[in-house]
């Protein structure tokens, strides 16, 4: 019986050291690390436009490591939180740009769980299946029987699990990417080419009212260096406005024509050259636009 009473007296204390471990752990939780792959991150769509997410502030970070972190400018992080601070307090909610090359839509062979929060997007207003696959880069079906959701109807406030995100921050690549053509010899003429197909629309827009749409685009590599795009109901020859909310830029494309039948998705609104598309800071090659144009 005693040395019964001593064995359950030792695992009681191996138990509350174990215990006490992790308390310590938690209090402290190395207040530096942003994302542990406890965290649950929340995708939402600012202003039903960007694409971001939220960071609560820590103990012992400071806006210099956020920034470095994310990967995002002093300027973008300002734009997105207009009354922020240069000293702000420890939990004030910051929204932070959302980064898919730190997103995995679906676990790869090499997926370790540590290394990953998982991120769940919050349905808002008018927020469909369609959209959150173009906006996630995840495909339908994956969505659909990872949630469970029957008949591809989403419930207001319903959580949706879209994916995982990296504890170790946003690779420099990534923040990089929408600076294609940061030092590119033919920036200077695509500028030139931007303003003078700018010109042309609001040229268009005073004589017609433009229409929209929005919807998948697709850009292809291609040795094209020109503003470009293929679409099936702008005028040929006519100048399109296309606006990325992920990036928040807007190019302007001449219409070159239609889109060949049978050559892309059919749910594709317009194709894009390869200058449009990195122009547009889009670092995937389906990528969702709004689109002005003249039919």
């Amino acid at each position: 019986m005693q040395h019964n009473h001593d064995t359950m007296q030792h695992i009681l204390i191996l138990l509350a050291f174990w215990l006490g471990c992790l308390a310590v752990a938690g209090a402290t939780g190395d207040d530096k690390k942003f994302i542990v792959h406890t965290d649950t991150i929340e995708g939402l769509f600012k202003e039903q436009k960007t694409l971001c997410t939220y960071h609560h502030l820590a103990q012992g970070q400071t806006i210099y490591s956020l920034l470095k972190f994310y990967n995002i400018s002093h300027s973008d992080l300002k734009e997105l939180n207009p009354s922020l601070s240069e000293s702000p307090k420890v939990g004030t909610r910051l929204t932070i740009p959302f980064r898919k090359k730190a997103f995995l839509s679906h676990m790869t062979p090499d997926f370790v769980r540590w290394k990953y929060a998982p991120v769940v997007h919050t349905v808002q207003a008018g927020e469909t299946v369609y959209r959150l696959t173009v906006m996630y880069g995840i495909p339908a079906d994956t969505l659909l029987k990872r949630n469970k959701i029957a008949n591809h109807v989403l419930i207001l406030g319903q959580k949706v699990h879209v994916g995982w995100y990296s504890t170790a921050g946003v690779p420099a690549e990534a923040a990089a990417a929408t600076r294609h053509y940061a030092s590119d010899p033919h920036l200077d003429r695509l500028r030139r080419s931007n303003a003078e197909l700018r010109a042309k629309f609001l040229d268009q827009a005073a004589v017609s009212k433009p229409m929209k749409e929005t919807g998948p685009a697709y850009w292809m590599r291609s040795s094209n260096i020109d503003l470009f795009v293929l679409h099936d109901k702008a005028r040929v020859g006519s100048s399109v406005e296309l606006y990325n909310p992920q990036s928040r830029r807007t190019v302007y494309a001449k219409v070159l024509g239609r889109i060949p039948a049978g050559s892309q998705d059919p749910l594709i609104k317009i194709v894009l050259s390869e200058p449009v598309g990195k122009y547009l800071g889009s670092v995937d090659k389906k990528v969702f636009l709004r689109i002005k144009y003249t039919p």
